[in-house]
């Protein structure tokens, strides 16, 4: 017969709000000898949604001022509280887990000492699981009226404790171990006093019911509440009579709210007292004894009987319905299920299991059958403790028959708990038919470990019988429940296994794509996206990928509401990448493919592992967020050619999807710095074919984004401003991270040759300071010396001299100049490191130190952003990222170049590529070659703060700002070649104002740049008035040579001839949008035809003076490059005739003429676009009136007096910022003190003016001034 395990009688709480048994006031808790708690308790599983804030108290005893002291659960954990004060108190949490459903004795005990520290011991089932020292005395005067078990005063239904409690007691002393031990060992039925000796004889040994039963423990009893000791629901106190009391009045408890004293009888009691059935139930416990044969011998088992006494049962059962009642009202398939399982692992034959058929068969038909067809699906057909041995054949049988005739049946669909059923058939394969044993990575203890199981691969074949009928229990109904769809994910959870998960989660897949109305909201409610991010931690890929087919499915069928609610609380897509890269190095093509689906929400139903079909026109971007994840996931793999491959298609698709709708490419636009994780794919340097064509596709991607934000979108010059920055950015960062790597390399390869060259000095007697002692450790010991080496005073380190070694008469003259060179040098590289130093905190004048700026000398970790680290090269460790640039010599004199080759290298830090001044070298400096000694007492180099320089036009940026004009002059192409309307119609349309808008913006923004980096307008102006052409000085070109400056100046001014000047714009606006001074368009409008007018003066100037009639008598003079470069900048070539295509050929159409017909008509629609705006319009006339009058009076000289030869004009390179950490950019007093030089603002008008006067004038000869002066007369 099974055994029972626990008390008869006990007390039950069901959990809910307010069930507690309340105790009355206690006037003062016994402390001067402690006390103890102690009673048997049994934890109902929790299956609640709140298991983070259910805390089930076991005990609180609290005053009105809620101090005192208390004992909760925090799921299996106990927690003892002492609140000494309300709101602040002590916990000790318990380091014992409580299993559910299992009896534990409980002991909690309290040891007060009065001149030590007090402590808190708990038992855990008579063992000692935890001791802290506490002060855990409340000293209060006040009663603690608040005292309940099972509950706290609030009666909150959190605070509620589910389960089942056994007598209770609490004792006026704190209990010694050994009489711990022994109560445990009287088990959780007992109830009396510990008053008489016999009542326990047989359970605990002679020793220990000394311990019980001496008469200390029964006095010491304050507190007893028995579960037989009950009235209704008063509970009363059975202490012994005589004990103290330490309650204010009446002792007695009340059980209220559900809390009942629970009074149960065994079976064998039952068996004793009733007849039936339940006989035959021992039988089934014999079934592993031998049968006795015909001879009178013991023979062996029969595996025939247990069939034979099932058949017996089923037919009592069929034929009569008193026994049907007896057999359920002893729960006879339970007992049967539990004795065979105690039984023999050979009787679950075919002939049982058709047996058990058979009932199911005719239970079906019963119509009061239902609820034992329920115990026997509970007991026997779901109970793999029954099966897991059985032979295959058998265990095949069963499955296939619960997944097809069982689920087709629709009394039995109707008659089954589907909750219970799915929750037993997820423990099965949980604790049962597991593939990998869970114990050691899951933690979980597996079952059906004892005897023979099936072999791997026929345990996978019961997993999918048991899983098809899972599927087929859920798709019958309405749909997946809520607690069923938790048990799923719960063993998605805790299983950490991989092969015990791939066909539980496929399963889930299924569900999710085939019944998403009832899976999305339930697994919406159950959290189901944390078991999603749990499985994209494994380091199977198939899993991952089946875990993002989850994902997708759900969002897929989500709302966007539910999306946004599950998602971007906690930014989820930002973890995708991280949980994805834990286990991987590179991302592979399938998973690229699944993360496609799920961009896209076209999620297939099997895996893709080859390249998945083109995506058309009909695909949208349902999750953009996950193009960043793809893009971080690519810049974190480790290169390969899958990895090519991914890229590739990734960038292709891309492509795709924003060439074929309009709605993916505003999608990416409104991205957050979308730019960032785009440019992240770019090779900035690339160094193959293959990243040149990578390059390519992501610079075709921004022409398409940025050309859709200039035509399409409100504001969208701003994405182009953004786009530029966010490139300077990236570009910079990557010349710093390449330079620094350098510097690193450069610095082991130092250190790597110092190391060689101690190696070589090793041989002498002494090499430096602290080889010293290196050398007394060496086996054979060196010469005696009385050498004393004493250290000198900082102020007398400069005056070192053989007067800090004193030597014996004997010590070899050798050996004393060695030492006092060794001193020397290091008091000077000490002093070195001082001066270094004193230079740092006390800068130069120009506010640097020997080529590095003082920015980069302050260490500024807000400049430096996350992109920046993540980039950081393997080379160069974290440290010295974060450290600054190690300093050159103090004598050494900075130099200040350029930008001088692709990898952007930068003059003004240390480097094995750079160039260093002229001065003086370290070992100069230092004044005696100490060789490789000078390398030990150097430091690593240190990586200064990472700021980003003055914007630069690289070649990316080159790039992107042809391709985007390309695309803006093919739009313009296309209005010109139209003849239903003119081109003036095309740009006031309507449909054409944000078009005309950004791009009017976009030329404002990069017109001044443009004509800076031409040379500037009054350099250029000079140039074209002055009597030989000399240009004297050029401005600062950003990074554009002067032939492509004025390349793209002559596109810009091409795209203002329709955009500008043509279009019914009201500038005001626009001005006001980009907080621009009034009338300032207009100006830089004014400022880019002036310069492309002056340009054309240059080229009409060069080919008069190259006419060969035109001079005969002077000699030929080499042509000029700057020259060269702005003539050559508007003709076509075989480089730029792509470029050129929207263009004119050539902007000179008359060279005899002073101002061609173009410009002219230039500055007449500068001067007419904003005629009603008075004050600008007539700075503009006076503004055009005083350049047309520098050009005549130059021309008029000219007339006069012819020119003399022209002789080669004259660049001057201007320093600029580096574009690594350069100093600071070269002030205006570089200049010549006579040049005027363009500052781009035109705030005044007259300040204008008068420069463009006074470089008229500077430019004419004094023998003309009077001729010139008569000549402005008459004009007037």
């Amino acid at each position: 017969m099974p055994q029972r395990h626990g008390p008869d009688e006990f007390f039950s709480f069901p959990g809910k709000k307010g069930s507690a048994v309340s105790l009355p006031p206690i006037k003062l808790f016994p402390y001067q000898n402690g006390w103890t708690f102690s009673t048997w308790i049994r934890l109902d599983p929790v299956t609640g949604a709140n298991i983070e804030r259910e805390k089930p108290y076991l005990y609180c005893f609290h005053t009105a001022k809620e101090v005192g002291y208390s004992a909760h659960f925090v799921g299996s954990t106990l927690v003892v509280t002492v609140m000494k004060i309300k709101g602040k108190g002590f916990q000790h949490c318990v380091n014992f887990e409580f299993q559910p459903r299992k009896w534990h004795l409980v002991t909690i005990v309290h040891t007060y000492n009065r001149w030590s520290k007090s402590f808190i011991d708990v038992y855990v089932d008579g063992q000692k699981v935890s001791n802290v020292e506490m002060s855990w005395l409340v000293n209060t005067p006040d009663p603690f009226n608040k005292c309940f078990l099972g509950s706290t005063p609030d009666h909150h239904e959190e605070n509620a404790f589910c389960g089942q409690m056994s007598t209770i007691y609490m004792f006026n002393e704190a209990l010694t171990p050994n009489v711990i031990s022994a109560m445990f060992k009287l088990g959780p039925a007992y109830k009396s006093q510990f008053k008489f000796e016999n009542e326990c004889h047989t359970l605990v040994s002679e020793s220990e019911r000394r311990f019980l039963y001496d008469g200390k423990l029964t006095n010491s009893v304050v507190c007893m509440y028995n579960p037989i000791a009950c009235d209704s629901q008063l509970c009363l106190e059975s202490s012994p009579k005589g004990n103290m009391s330490i309650f204010v009045h009446t002792p007695h408890a009340l059980m209220v709210n559900g809390v009942k004293a629970i009074v149960t009888y065994s079976i064998h009691s039952t068996l004793h007292s009733i007849g039936g059935i339940q006989s035959i139930f021992p039988l089934f416990g014999q079934l592993d004894m031998g049968q006795e044969s015909s001879l009178g011998a013991a023979d062996r088992m029969d595996p025939t009987v247990c069939s034979a006494l099932m058949g017996l049962t089923c037919d009592l059962l069929e034929n009569s319905l008193t026994i049907q009642q007896q057999f359920l009202q002893n729960k006879g398939f339970l007992v049967i299920s539990y004795l065979l399982e105690r039984s023999v692992l050979h009787v679950m034959t075919d002939d049982l299991l058709l047996a058990f058929l058979k009932l199911t068969k005719y239970l079906v038909n019963l119509p009061t059958g239902g609820v034992l067809l329920k115990h026997l699906f509970d007991h026997i057909l779901f109970n793999p403790a029954l099966w897991i041995y059985a032979p295959v054949e058998v265990q095949e049988q069963l499955y296939k028959y619960l997944a097809s005739e069982f689920i087709q049946d629709a009394n039995i669909y109707n008659n089954i708990r589907r909750v219970s059923a799915v929750l037993q058939t997820m423990h099965t394969l949980k604790y049962y038919y597991w593939v990998v044993n869970p114990k050691d990575r899951s933690g979980i203890i597996p079952k059906g470990t004892e005897g023979k199981r099936p072999s791997k691969d026929e345990i996978i074949q019961l997993r999918i019988h048991m899983l098809n009928y899972l599927k087929q229990l859920i798709f019958k109904g309405q749909g997946i429940l809520e607690d069923e769809l938790q048990s799923i994910l719960n063993y998605l959870t805790t299983l950490h296994e991989d092969e015990n998960l791939h066909d539980v989660l496929h399963l889930m897949v299924r569900l999710m794509a085939e019944h998403p109305s009832s899976m999305v909201p339930a697994f919406d409610l159950k959290h189901g996206i944390r078991t999603v991010f749990k499985l994209l931690a494994s380091a199977n890929e198939m899993i991952r990928v089946k875990s993002l087919k989850l994902f997708g499915y759900f969002l897929m069928r989500s709302t966007h509401k539910r999306k946004t609610d599950s998602l971007n609380q906690h930014n989820l897509f930002s973890l995708l990448a991280e949980r994805l890269s834990l286990h991987s190095s590179s991302v592979s093509l399938t998973t690229y493919n699944v993360l496609f689906e799920l961009l896209v929400e076209r999620m297939a139903n099997v895996v893709v592992t080859g390249i998945h079909p083109e995506p058309d026109s009909t695909f949208k971007l349902e999750n953009p967020a996950i193009l960043k994840v793809v893009a971080t996931l690519i810049r974190q793999s480790q290169p390969s050619e899958q990895l090519l491959q991914v890229k590739k298609l990734f960038l292709s698709d891309l492509t795709i999807l924003c060439s074929h709708n309009k709605d993916n490419r505003r999608v990416i636009l409104q991205m957050s710095v979308w730019q960032d994780w785009l440019f992240s794919l770019v090779h900035m340097y690339p160094r193959n074919q293959e990243e040149h064509r990578i390059t390519e596709m992501v610079m075709t991607l921004f022409r398409i984004l940025l050309h859709h934000a200039i035509k399409l979108e409100y504001g969208g010059w701003r994405v182009w401003i953004d786009t530029l920055a966010i490139l300077h950015s990236k570009i910079s960062y990557e010349d710093f991270r390449r330079h620094m790597t350098k510097v690193y390399q450069h610095y082991q390869q130092q250190q790597l040759d110092a190391s060689a060259s101690r190696e070589d000095q090793a041989y002498h007697p002494v090499n430096t300071v602290s080889a010293a002692s290196h050398a007394a450790s060496q086996p054979e010991p060196v010469q005696d010396s009385t050498v004393t080496i004493t250290e000198l005073p900082h102020s007398q380190s400069e005056g070192t001299t053989d007067e800090s070694l004193t030597a014996d008469d004997d010590v070899p003259v050798e050996v004393v100049d060695f030492v006092n060179e060794v001193i020397d040098n290091a008091v000077r590289k000490v002093e070195d490191s001082d001066t270094e130093a004193n230079h740092m905190n006390h800068m130069n004048h120009n506010g640097q130190l020997d080529g590095v700026s003082k920015d980069e000398t302050v260490k500024s970790k807000s400049e430096i952003s996350d992109d920046e680290h993540d980039e950081a090269p393997p080379s160069v460790n974290h440290t010295e990222a974060q450290s600054t640039v190690h300093p050159a010599p103090v004598n050494s004199v900075p130099t200040h170049q350029g930008r001088q080759n692709v990898h952007g290298q930068a003059s003004g830090t240390l480097g094995p590529d750079v160039q260093q001044g002229p001065g003086p070298t370290p070992q100069a400096q230092s004044g005696h070659g100490m060789g490789t000694g000078n390398k030990t007492f150097s430091s690593p180099p240190r990586a200064a703060p990472f700021r980003i320089p003055e914007f630069y036009w690289s070649h990316l940026h080159q790039k992107l700002l042809s391709d985007l004009m390309f695309v803006i002059e093919q739009d313009i192409q296309v209005w010109k070649s139209q003849t239903t309307k003119t081109i003036i119609d095309y740009v006031n349309a309507t449909d054409n104002q944000i078009f005309v808008v950004n791009t009017i913006h976009m030329i404002s923004q990069l017109s001044d740049m443009l004509i800076m980096a031409c040379g500037g307008l009054l350099p250029l102006l000079a140039a074209a008035t002055s009597a030989n052409g000399n240009i004297e000085v050029m401005e600062p070109n950003y990074g554009l040579s002067v032939e492509q400056a004025v390349s793209f100046l002559d596109r810009i001014i091409g795209m203002a001839d329709i955009l500008v000047f043509a279009s019914s714009i009201h500038f005001p606006e626009l001005e006001q949008e980009k907080n621009m001074s009034a009338g300032g368009m207009l100006r830089q409008s004014l400022r880019l035809v002036c310069t492309t007018a002056v340009r054309n003066c240059l080229e009409c100037r060069h080919r008069m003076a190259s006419q060969p009639s035109s001079r005969p008598s002077s000699p030929s003079t080499p042509e000029s490059p700057v020259m060269q470069a702005l003539i050559g900048g508007v003709q076509p070539s075989t480089k730029n005739i792509v470029e050129h295509l929207g263009s004119q050929m050539n902007p000179i159409r008359d060279p005899e003429k002073l101002l061609q017909d173009m410009d002219i008509n230039r500055l007449k629609a500068c001067l007419y676009r904003d005629v009603e705006e008075t004050k600008h319009a007539q700075f503009l006339a006076l503004a055009t009136v005083y350049f047309s009058s520098v050009l005549m009076v130059s021309k008029y000289r000219d007339i006069l007096e012819p020119p003399s030869p022209a002789v080669t004009p004259i660049k001057r390179p201007v320093p600029r910022r580096s574009v690594i950490h350069s100093p600071t950019s070269q002030s205006r007093d570089n200049f010549p003190a006579n040049t005027q030089v363009y500052n781009g603002h035109d705030e005044d008008g007259d300040e204008a003016t008068a420069t463009a006067t006074a470089t008229a004038t500077a430019t004419a000869t004094p023998d003309t001034t009077a001729t010139k002066r008569r000549v402005n007369r008459q004009m007037l």
